[in-house]
């Protein structure tokens, strides 16, 4: 979502300034949702990870190489199945995608309170 793009524009921004912080990594939408999927599923084979993304093996594999390469992803054999490679997701990672859960949290946050109340209670019905 545009949020995702909003947060790394920002966090980018405090960088600028020499806001500094956790060593975080720079992801794309796609990745950071990729992550979300693996965090959440974590461990996870790559067949299993192209299923929950709809997307082709081959296309996830990419995806996981480049977030190996990056250091938000291990890569180790299966203790169930020696013959499957499973995934999951870097304490880095975890902290990157935490800070940005944060970020939309209190996102969301300020969009309520600039709402007002009567149109927050309006949108919170529809939503519930």
């Amino acid at each position: 979502s545009r949020i995702i793009s909003r947060y790394m524009a920002w966090h980018a921004q405090r960088d600028d300034e020499g806001a500094g912080g956790t060593m975080r990594l720079d992801l794309t939408e796609p990745q950071a949702n990729m992550l979300m999927v693996i965090r959440d599923n974590a461990p996870v084979t790559v067949k299993a990870l192209a299923e929950s993304l709809r997307v082709s093996p081959a296309s996830a594999s990419a995806m996981v190489d480049r977030l190996v390469e990056m250091g938000a992803l291990t890569r180790e054999q299966s203790s169930i199945d020696r013959r499957q490679v499973v995934i999951e997701p870097t304490e880095q990672a975890i902290q990157s995608l935490e800070e940005i859960e944060a970020f939309i949290l209190e996102s969301i946050a300020e969009l309520i309170e600039r709402l007002g109340q009567d149109d927050a209670r309006k949108w919170s019905e529809v939503y519930a």
